[in-house]
Order: structure tokens, then sequence, then C-alpha cells
């Protein structure tokens, strides 16, 4: 037991005596790592790059005959000074294609692309359809419909209902075919209708919303007017 006491006594008194001079080696060390120089970091050297201390001027001398600067050239080809002033007064345009219009040349319709018709059906489709890129096509494209036919004849209507214009349903092609007889004004003498109709046998074969076009056993055509309705006032009763 006096052993054992002995050793703790012992431990005590090393104990203590480290601690008195621990704080002393502290600093002591602390010294020494400061005396050495500290390598500079990765972003303290890259920061060193912008120093304006550290620029230097960098010289790049080029192949001989290979780069030329303008500060070089001492004077300027004539042809290059001419080229000059064409560029400056040159006045560029952009080529337009015309679209095309209806008949009354008032409404610019889009380009039209004509679709393929499929080869299968083409036996079937006869004059229904016709030829791509013919006056008669271009006529239904922009509005027109077929307003009377005889034959391979076709008067066609358009938009304006006041525009008439003949083809050849065969080739599309546009024709003068009844173009003088519907340059005419109406007749619209007193019950004009009636009277071509019952006396001359006139025969009623295509229409718009005020006259009629009639055609006759010679083979003539007549546009004759429709009948104005009159409306009389409604009287009311006293």
């Amino acid at each position: 037991m006096p052993r054992i006491q002995n050793l703790i006594a012992a431990f005590l008194v090393l104990g203590l005596i480290y601690a008195e001079l621990l704080p002393t080696l502290k600093t002591a060390n602390s010294a020494a790592y400061s005396e050495n120089a500290l390598e500079p970091t990765q972003s303290e050297l890259l920061l060193s790059f912008f120093d304006p201390a550290n620029k230097k001027e960098a010289i790049i001398t080029a192949p001989a005959d290979e780069i030329v600067f303008i500060s070089d050239i001492s004077t300027i080809p004539d042809k290059l000074i001419s080229f000059s002033k064409d560029a400056r007064s040159a006045v560029y345009t952009v080529a337009t294609t015309p679209l095309p219009t209806t008949p009354d040349n008032t409404n610019p319709s889009a380009v039209i692309v004509s679709p393929t018709i499929p080869t299968i059906d083409q036996p079937f489709i006869g004059d229904v359809i016709p030829k791509s890129g013919t006056p008669l096509s271009e006529a239904y494209a922009t509005g027109g419909r077929a307003w009377y036919e005889l034959n391979d004849n076709v008067v066609v209507i358009f938009a304006d209902s006041e525009t008439f214009r003949s083809y050849k349903k065969s080739t599309g092609e546009e024709t003068d075919w009844l173009q003088t007889s519907l340059s005419y004004a109406p007749l619209d003498s007193p019950d004009a209708l009636t009277n071509y109709i019952n006396n001359y046998h006139g025969e009623i074969v295509a229409e718009t919303k005020t006259w009629v076009l009639m055609s006759f056993p010679s083979g003539g055509y007549l546009k004759i007017a429709k009948p104005v309705s009159v409306k009389r006032p409604f009287l009311s009763q006293q």
C-alpha cells in the first residue's frame, strides 16, 4: 500500500509540472512554425497573374511572308477603293413574284400549289378536275365555280357574282364562248321573263339573283331580268 500511495503522489507532481510547462511549449512551437516561409497556394498563384507589377509585354514573331498586318500596307490598291465606293452607293432590292389575283384584281390570294392526283384515280377524274396549271384550274382555285356548261364549254362565275369567263373543259384554256351575250345588260321590258318563255320558247339555263341566262331554239342566248316584286304598304284598319 505505501508503494501505490508513493506512485500516485509522484504522478500528481509530474502532472503539475507538465501543466506549468504546457503554455511555454505552445508558444515556442508557434514561433518555430512562423519562422518557416509558407509556399503560396494555387489561388494566390492565379491572382498573381493579374498583378500589374507582373505583366510582361508579349512579343510574337510571325513567319516571314505569311501574315501581313494592315499597318504594313503603305498604299491601298485603286481597285479596292473603287469597290468600296460601289458598295456604299449600291441599292439592293429583293425580287418578288406577284401573287395570283381574282379577275377583278382586287383580292390577292396565296400562291397556289396544285397537289398531285394519284395514278390509280386518274382514269375516273375526266374533266371533273382540270389539268393543273391551266387557266381553268387557276379560276377554280381562286374561288370560281362552274355556272353553265355545254359539251366541252364551261362558263365560270367568280366570287363577285359579276365576272364570267369561258373555258374549254378538256384543255383548261380560256375562250370567248358566250362572252358577247354575257356582256349585254339584262332585258327588262314589262313581263320580259314570261314573254320570252311563253311566246319564244326560251329556256332558263343559268341564273343570278337579278337575271337569268335563257337559251332559245335558234341556239342563241339572252340575259333576261327577273321581275321585281312590288311590296304594298300594310294598311292598318281604322
